[in-house]
Parts: structure tokens; C-alpha cells; sequence
């Protein structure tokens, strides 16, 4: 009796350990046909190990990177698809985590990796050597200090008017700054236009376009001291200067 049970248990044991068999070789099935093209395709480009800073430190072509994650953490929670940030940037759900970033994907491609994440996340491939993949770039406080004087970081603050030899001839602030610039460069300012050549400057050079003989008949006419600054400010807000710029 003893024996006979010994041979029932011995034969379970077959079943199952094939059944389980039959069960990873599936699930490796369903990952190399739906799962591993879609990485290759998609997100090999920008999240590899032979990268030496993938995109958010997030590498895609191993098992242990998936599983590792990037800067955000894990990429994905085996069994729970809907705590993986795999699958929150597949949905384009969080607008600051969205990929690919070349589009969203396909429904039935999503789907696909939900079924996989759901099924455990089982993935067949051979990761790489430890030691080959991407090393975060270690930066020590000196050089994050050095950084921090970078003049884009730092806070306005009104500087002083300097002194020039032409501040006579200063209409703003900012000519003070530009005359004080001229004369550390031995330069002197150049004679202002007459008013036919500044409102040709201003058009060519704001809306790309010659003004008309009769634009300029008026502008030259015109005894408003602040007729440049209204010519500029008209320029500026005209559809021909966004249409102008736009094209760059």
C-alpha cells in the first residue's frame, strides 16, 4: 500500500511540475510574442543598458531593469498592474508620464501588457552581467554649489545705473548699461536715424516687410516724441510679426 502511494504522490508531482511547465512556457510565449517587439520598438531607443544615462535611468532590455525602475521606482508591480508606472504612462493617465512619447499606443497593445503585468510580469530573458548596466552620476555638494552661482539661477535684483561718457544721451536705464559696455569697448554710439530709416529698420526687421511710401510720409511727420515706441508697440502687436517669427 505503502508503495502504491509512493507511486500516486511521485505521479502528481509529475503532472503538476508539467503543468507548471506548460504554464511558463505559455507565459514566455505570450511574453516574446506580445510583450518583448512592443520594448524592442517603442522603448529600446531611449531606455537600453549599453546607454550610459538612459532616460530617467530606466533600462528596458533586461528582467532586472524592469524590475529595478528609474528614477520614478519600479517600473512595474508584478500582479497589479494598476500600481505599475509601466502601465500609468502606456494610458498617458499622468500628463508629466507619457510614453512612448511618440504617441500612445494601441488599446489592444496596452491591453497586452496589463494581461502581462497581471500574469506576474514573467520575463524569460537573460539579464546582463552585474556591473554592465547604467551608473547614476554621483555629484558631490562643491560641485552642486558651483552650480548654484550659474547666473540663471539666481534672483533678480535691481543692479545700479552705471556711469558713462554718454549718459547725456540715455533715454532709459538700459542705455546707461549699453553705453557702459560701448566705452569698456573703446566704442562710441552710433548717430540715430533719421525717421525714414528707423521706420524701415523697425518693419524689416519686426514683420519682415517694407513699409509703404505713405507709412513712411506719416511717421515722418509725425511730431509725437513718443512716435518710435508707438511704431514699435503697433509692430509687435500685428498678426505679420507673429506670422514672422512663426516661420522659424
Amino acid at each position: 500500500m505503502t508503495a502504491v502511494r509512493h507511486v500516486l504522490f511521485g505521479a502528481l508531482l509529475v503532472v503538476f511540475a508539467g503543468s507548471a511547465a506548460g504554464a511558463q512556457t505559455a507565459s514566455n510565449e505570450f511574453f516574446e510574442a506580445k510583450i518583448r517587439p512592443i520594448l524592442a520598438a517603442k522603448c529600446y531607443a531611449c531606455h537600453n543598458s549599453k546607454m550610459k544615462e538612459p532616460k530617467g535611468y530606466l533600462v528596458l532590455d533586461s528582467k532586472a531593469g524592469v524590475m529595478k525602475g528609474g528614477t520614478l521606482g519600479p517600473a512595474i508591480v508584478p500582479g497589479k498592474p494598476e500600481d505599475s508606472k509601466l502601465m500609468h504612462a502606456l494610458k498617458y493617465s499622468d500628463p508629466h508620464l507619457q510614453m512612448p512619447p511618440s504617441g500612445r499606443l494601441d488599446d489592444q497593445i496596452i491591453a497586452d501588457f496589463e494581461q502581462w503585468i497581471a500574469a506576474g510580469a514573467p520575463d524569460p530573458r537573460v539579464d546582463v552581467a552585474a556591473g554592465t548596466g547604467p551608473k547614476r552620476r554621483i555629484v558631490d555638494e562643491a560641485e552642486l554649489e558651483k552650480g548654484r552661482q550659474w547666473w540663471a539661477f539666481q534672483a533678480v535684483r535691481v543692479l545700479p545705473q552705471p556711469v558713462s561718457t554718454h549718459a547725456s544721451g540715455a533715454r532709459t536705464k538700459l542705455d546707461h548699461f549699453v553705453y557702459a559696455q560701448l566705452g569698456e569697448k573703446g566704442l562710441t554710439p552710433s548717430p540715430e536715424g533719421d525717421p525714414r530709416t528707423l521706420i524701415r529698420r523697425a518693419y524689416i526687421d519686426l514683420i519682415g516687410l517694407k513699409p509703404t511710401y505713405a507709412e513712411v510720409e506719416a511717421y515722418a511727420g509725425d511730431p509725437s516724441p513718443a512716435k518710435y515706441e508707438t511704431l514699435i508697440d503697433r509692430l509687435l502687436a500685428s498678426p505679420q510679426y507673429g506670422e514672422r517669427w512663426g516661420r522659424h
